[in-house]
């Protein structure tokens, strides 16, 4: 998916929500509390359009899940209008391109690339053209509040399940999250984003393991926490593994409604796939999971 601090629906019981919050406080920096956002003083400080547009969202009152305007110059282009788009578009705004016009290159490096291609192609274009295809596939398939229906499969929302209907061991204090320590350089986009994406899988399988799938943050929050251990010194997977730890804990005394969410996605352009049985909606604040029939 077009895969923008911890998104919890409501139908989370208060303990789960307080043991939850407990572990996650500490991915947050700090913000001030201010009575008015300083859109002058803010605008004083852009360099880009881009911020421009990031100085106006908060000052609208639509960037609260932002960082400050310091950490987030330190974003990639394309990260920074993956936070902007759902935000800016809320106050009529529209975002620069991200995209980086090239010159046309020379013979020589066009044979080289061509060399390259030929021994195996890069990574990123095969990343991307997946991804696309993902996206694509969505394209005529119908949303219709609990159901998604495709051209060759349907699928359904997934409910919070009840500790009855989990696996035996899915409670155990064995069952881990077990998310890998990102070792690469933080400023490789690429490498960056295929880490977070698949730890994204991970941890939403695992939410679903214990009959948590209404419970899930967005794959936006989910980076942006990232980024907020990181400038910490705080280790994203061992934070994340003692919040599935206290959730865990939770779940094993505390009921849970079954219900389904008051509201659903309003759009099928709010839905991407997360692999080949599961598909992942959100608005920015809300996550929505549709698991194949």
């Amino acid at each position: 998916m077009t895969l923008t601090p911890l998104a919890v629906p409501s139908v989370m019981p208060s303990a789960i929500l307080l043991a939850t919050l407990l572990v996650m406080r500490t991915f947050l920096i700090p913000q001030p509390a201010h009575a008015r956002f300083d859109l002058t003083g803010c605008l004083s400080m852009t360099q880009t359009k881009m911020e421009k547009i990031f100085c106006n969202v908060k000052a609208k009152g639509k960037g609260k899940h932002l960082p400050d305007l310091f950490e987030f110059r330190q974003n990639s282009l394309q990260v920074q209008a993956l936070l902007l788009k759902r935000p800016a578009a809320a106050i009529g705004l529209s975002l620069p391109e991200t995209e980086k016009k090239t010159p046309h290159p020379k013979k020589a490096e066009v044979k080289k690339t061509e060399d390259k291609k030929e021994k195996g192609g890069s990574q990123t274009a095969k990343a991307t053209t997946k991804a696309t295809n993902n996206n694509a596939s969505l394209k005529n398939c119908t949303l219709n509040q609990s159901h998604i229906q495709c051209p060759t499969m349907a699928y359904r929302f997934i409910k919070n399940k009840p500790n009855s209907k989990l696996k035996k061991s899915a409670l155990h204090e064995s069952n881990r999250l077990k998310l890998n320590q990102h070792k690469k350089d933080t400023k490789d986009t690429v490498g960056l984003h295929a880490y977070l994406s698949e730890s994204y899988r991970l941890y939403i399988n695992k939410m679903l393991e214990i009959g948590l799938g209404e419970s899930t943050m967005t794959f936006t929050k989910f980076y942006h926490t990232f980024q907020h251990t990181q400038a910490n010194n705080i280790r994203f997977a061992e934070r994340f593994e003692e919040m599935f730890q206290f959730l865990k804990i939770d779940k094993k005394t505390m009921s849970i409604s079954t219900k389904g969410p008051k509201f659903y996605p309003k759009t099928i352009n709010e839905c991407a796939p997360l692999s080949s049985d599961i598909i992942v909606c959100d608005d920015g604040k809300t996550n929505w999971l549709y698991q194949s029939i």
